[in-house]
């Protein structure tokens, strides 16, 4: 399952460490994020196991957001 992130520190981390990371950018205000996270999850979770995922809210964490 994805991770709520609004650390950059964690996502670095993450990042950092070699292991495969999907970061999920979505908008709360956005329906086809709503309607495509969960779709995504399972198709990773199945399909490939060793991704972490995270999601990052980009109208709530603008900072965060633009720093990819």
């Amino acid at each position: 399952m994805m991770t709520q992130t609004k650390n950059l520190q964690q996502l670095q981390n993450s990042i950092n460490t070699g292991e495969p990371v999907l970061i999920y950018f979505s908008g709360e205000n956005c329906s086809v994020c709503k309607v495509l996270k969960p779709k995504i999850e399972q198709e990773v979770s199945n399909n490939f196991p060793k991704f972490s995922m995270y999601e990052v809210k980009t109208d709530i964490h603008k900072e965060l957001t633009s720093h990819f």
